[in-house]
């Protein structure tokens, strides 16, 4: 078993009740004396720990201690097997009790004891002091001031430090006894600066004053919170150090957060314009501005140009933690709104269906998930409405050449739905409705984070792209629908709306339940879980800022159902959507043409002639014709969201197949072990293919610091090249064969 110096301490005390019993009796007690009063936090940690130690001070049974009359009862009550009693003698040393004519009247009952008892001592009969007892351990202790100051504020913490570790360093010094009061100098400096300020009577404060002084060339007490906060907004020499950890957690530290605000006019010349607050909201407006500005621009490519621009002015303020504060929403969605000009800059060539379909699964779906990421960043107000200018310029046109190029592609090819699902037993779908391809990967990407096994395939949705035509597509019908009126198909005769999907689905043995209900994994079910679709017709613009949580809510339900004991779910959708800011553009049919007319979309009558808009078979029913819009736009006016036509966002739609997953959820990171800059990982879990990395960014591979190994949960060993990472917190991650990170934990290079 492993010492503490404590325990090394009171065993030290104990030997010296040695005697030869040939001659001697036992002795009556130890006599610990201390002059100095040095030793008091070690009595105290040993008393806690049962030790059995009488001292000499006023009187309190419940702290063992009293005056010499007291302390002499006490040992004359015990026996003769009792082992003898410590006595520690606090401000008294060994001359004290010399000679008894000299001795106090307040010791004079306990002076005679000595003659009956050993003394703790040196053997030159001095008393032991902390430094002392530390030398005869063969450990250096610094002789300096700054040394002696710190080891009688820590030798409380001192005396749980383990006696080999102490022996193996060799070295006592005030670093190092500071470092036991304030194990993270640099965590206790943010928290004071966080704080009210003031002094503290305590082993820490005086422990972490002197700290600051010496590593950060400040004195608390005389300088205060806000000369401190002020040198971290400067980030000079070991506050850069102080900065980045601060920017790890930004928002832990709400009161630094307003000083640097106030810190800001006594900087003289700001080297780190991103480290105040003024000059962030500087950079914001003249962003909202520009953007205003941009949206006017005579051209699309004249508006990417600017934007790309733009985004090189202000993407390092994506780094800051205004970002991370959420003070930056213009800088984020800057970001994504130069993503989009590069992948809206050129238009889809493919010259088939099978092409195009192939290019948007793969790339063109990109587009469409920028421009929510890019509302959802931009807060409601003025800066959405910049945002949503310059998206309109770039992308309206992107996505109706897109989409004229898939109807051109569709009337030469002819169409083919995808219909029809089959489940195996123990399985369940799980329809969305309004799934659109770019949020069904979102989706993909939660339950793959959360350890679950996802195969992505698509469908090609029913014409026209509506609920009614396409949630019977998704259904696991005995037979396909065919026929029908208001574009809701029948099978035998009967519709297949809501209560005719269920009774259907019921005759080909799956049965439908509740969103709250978990069905019979038995068996096969049928369930469904939110309604982008409701949603996007409800708030237009606004669904950018639901998505994720919508996704969060499928991916919880998926989940749930796996948990259940379902072996798989598939998630399952009826059409896309276009979401449009600005609008979708307006084209005209002739009322009398048509027998239905919804906003992408047109049932035509039998009579009806040749119109200028492309024309589609009904899915369930060729005989029926479907004229939708060219392009992206629609029949009535005034539409942001939309779907029923024919565009890549609208026809083609994902197909989830979710299963357990075998690895992820085992795995786990438990002991990082750093000797000096070499680390050695071990934890739970194993695979052939898993690879453990350490990295700045946890998802970003181009912030490794380390060459990446094989995982082994025995124990993998990385070694960091560079020291100047001392101190830095980075992130371990486990990674699949796939490049996917498993498990992640943190660490401080260096320990």
């Amino acid at each position: 078993m492993m010492l503490t110096f404590a325990e090394s301490v009171h065993q030290s005390i104990l030997r010296a009740r040695n005697y030869n019993p040939a001659d001697e009796i036992p002795p009556a007690a130890i006599l610990w004396p201390d002059p100095i009063q040095a030793w008091k936090p070690v009595v105290s940690h040993l008393r806690r720990a049962g030790a059995a130690i009488l001292t000499l001070d006023e009187y309190s049974e419940e702290l063992s201690r009293g005056p010499a009359i007291w302390i002499r009862s006490q040992l004359a009550a015990a026996s003769e097997d009792d082992m003898p009693r410590i006595v520690y003698l606090p401000g008294k040393d060994r001359a004290t009790f010399r000679a008894l004519e000299d001795c106090p009247p307040m010791l004079r009952p306990i002076a005679e004891v000595q003659f009956r008892s050993n003394w703790w001592a040196e053997s030159d009969n001095a008393a032991w002091t902390p430094a002392s007892y530390i030398r005869s351990l063969g450990v250096r202790v610094l002789s300096d001031a700054a040394t002696a100051g710190a080891l009688s504020i820590a030798l409380g913490e001192l005396a749980i430090v383990p006696i080999e570790s102490l022996i193996d360093r060799r070295l006592v010094d005030a670093d190092y006894l500071n470092g036991l009061l304030l194990p993270d100098p640099t965590k206790a400096l943010l928290k004071w600066m966080d704080s009210e300020g003031g002094v503290e009577n305590t082993p820490e404060w005086k422990a972490f004053a002197s700290t600051c002084k010496k590593d950060f060339g400040i004195d608390p007490t005389k300088d205060g919170p806000l000369t401190a906060v002020a040198r971290l907004g400067d980030r000079e020499d070991k506050w850069a150090q102080v900065w980045a950890r601060f920017s790890e957690a930004p928002s832990g530290y709400p009161r630094i957060i307003e000083r640097l605000r106030q810190a800001r006019d006594s900087v003289l010349v700001a080297i780190h314009p991103d480290s105040w607050p003024q000059d962030n909201e500087a950079a914001e407006a003249a962003l909202a501005s520009k953007l205003k500005d941009t949206s006017g621009l005579g051209t699309s490519n004249e508006v990417r140009a600017e934007v790309l621009a733009l985004e090189r002015e202000h993407a390092i303020r994506r780094e800051s933690i205004w970002a991370q504060l959420g003070r930056a929403p213009l800088a984020v969605a800057i970001g994504h709104l130069a993503k989009l000009a590069e992948d809206t800059d050129t238009t889809v060539t493919a010259g088939s269906v099978a092409e195009l379909r192939d290019w948007y699964i793969s790339r063109g779906f990109r587009a469409d998930d920028l421009v929510l990421s890019a509302i959802a960043a931009a807060p409601e107000g003025p800066r959405r409405t910049a945002v949503a200018g310059v998206i309109n310029a770039m992308y309206r046109g992107w996505s109706d050449s897109t989409a004229r190029r898939w109807q051109g592609l569709l009337i030469d090819e002819g169409t083919a739905s995808d219909t029809g699902l089959q489940l195996g037993v123990g399985e369940c779908a799980l329809f969305v409705d309004g799934l659109r391809f770019d949020v069904g990967r979102r989706l993909e990407s939660v339950l793959e984070s959360r350890g679950a096994a996802v195969e992505l395939r698509t469908r090609l949705a029913p014409f026209p792209s509506m609920t009614a035509s396409g949630k019977p597509a998704v259904a696991p019908l005995a037979s396909s629908p065919h026929g029908g009126t208001n574009f809701v198909p029948e099978l035998n005769g009967k519709p297949m709306d809501a209560a005719g999907l269920r009774s259907s689905m019921d005759w080909n043995g799956v049965i439908a339940f509740r969103d709250t209900e978990f069905g019979d994994p038995s068996g096969r079910g049928w369930t469904e879980a939110a309604d982008l679709d409701a949603l996007g017709h409800k708030v237009d613009l606004k669904l950018a800022d639901h998505v994720d949580g919508e996704v969060a809510e499928i991916a919880g339900r998926v989940e749930s159902l796996l948990a259940a004991g379902w072996t798989a779910v598939h998630v399952v959708t009826d059409h896309g959507w276009l979401l449009i800011p600005g609008g979708l553009p307006v084209v005209s049919i002739p009322v009398a043409q048509t027998i239905i007319r919804k906003s992408r979309c047109a049932q035509l009558a039998e009579h009806a002639g040749s119109v200028d808009q492309p024309v589609y078979p009904w899915t369930w029913d060729p005989a029926i014709r479907v004229a939708v819009p060219q392009g992206v736009a629609a029949f009535e006016a005034g539409k942001v969201y939309d779907h029923g036509g024919v565009s890549p966002q609208e026809s083609i739609t994902p197909h989830l197949i979710v299963r357990q997953g075998s690895v992820g959820a085992t795995v786990r990171i438990e002991d990082a072990i750093w000797k000096g800059l070499r680390c050695r990982i071990s934890g739970e879990g194993a695979d052939p293919g898993l690879m453990i990395d350490m990295r700045l960014r946890p998802a970003d591979a181009s912030t490794s610091i380390v060459s990446s190994k094989p995982w082994s949960a025995d124990g993998t060993a990385l070694l960091v090249e560079d020291d100047s990472l001392i101190g830095s917190t980075v992130q371990l991650v486990i990674l699949d064969e796939s490049g996917q990170v498993i498990a992640q934990a943190s660490t401080v290079v260096g320990g």
